[in-house]
């Protein structure tokens, strides 16, 4: 459901690319369109206010592949929580484009849930399954989208998407790294996983956008502009 999430505020956020479309029976103007990327943000926002902690669906195996580091990890049950105080810093349109893009900044979101992990890191094996936990100080997400028209119907093209971290404090219990005890792994980790994904940015979010495209297209699939519209406002006003 993160995905539709996303989804929901990514086409509300670019719909105002189509306003000058010609479409039978639709009449829409910039106004129109900037409320209904706020309303989608804070439909988001009392989603996950209403449901913290918010359960994440699940995304299957993952392998993260570094200089010294080579391991795979299956995240499941994953909650997210304090994040409904997120602020929607940008939400801009380029209608010749029929592109757009949004930036969120969440200051302090929360997340939890269980691991399974196999590999190696820094000469070390690493393995285990247990329990996690992550406190994100600032994490700012930003996007860029290209709408296209397929058979009468509107689709993400491409999603591009960015973020930076001020910080982040691990916990697991059930991990193991070659050689450390389990106070050693929790330092070690805080030292160095931040700056592995840091590092990393460009495959993280190539996964996590081919996954809210697969999902936002299938949620609109074969809608027209009109469709779409009514769509993202029943969505928000459920």
């Amino acid at each position: 459901m993160k995905f539709a999430l996303f989804a929901v505020l990514a086409f509300a956020a670019v719909a105002n690319s189509f306003v000058l479309l010609p479409e039978e029976g639709l009449q829409l103007d910039g106004n129109v369109i900037d409320n209904l990327v706020k309303e989608a943000a804070e439909f988001i926002r009392k989603l996950l206010k209403q449901n913290e902690p918010y359960a994440l669906p699940e995304v299957g195996e993952q392998t993260i592949v570094d200089t010294d580091v080579n391991i795979k990890v299956t995240l499941t049950g994953v909650k997210i929580s304090k994040a409904d105080d997120f602020d929607l810093k940008d939400a801009e349109s380029n209608l010749p484009n029929l592109s757009a893009k949004f930036e969120l900044v969440a200051p302090s979101p929360h997340l939890e849930g269980n691991f399974q992990i196999s590999g190696t890191a820094f000469t070390k094996t690493v393995s285990g399954s247990g329990t996690f936990s992550v406190d994100l100080t600032n994490m700012d997400q930003r996007g860029n989208v290209q709408l296209g028209l397929k058979d009468h119907g509107v689709l993400i093209q491409s999603l591009d998407l960015d973020y930076d971290l001020n910080g982040a404090k691990f916990a697991f219990t059930g991990l193991n790294i070659e050689g450390m005890t389990e106070e050693q792994v929790n330092d070690f980790m805080n030292k160095q996983l931040l700056n592995t994904l840091n590092q990393n940015k460009a495959e993280v979010c190539k996964k996590v956008a081919a996954q809210i495209v697969e999902k936002g297209n299938a949620l609109v699939a074969g809608k027209s502009l009109k469709e779409l519209i009514e769509w993202l406002k029943n969505v928000i006003h459920q």
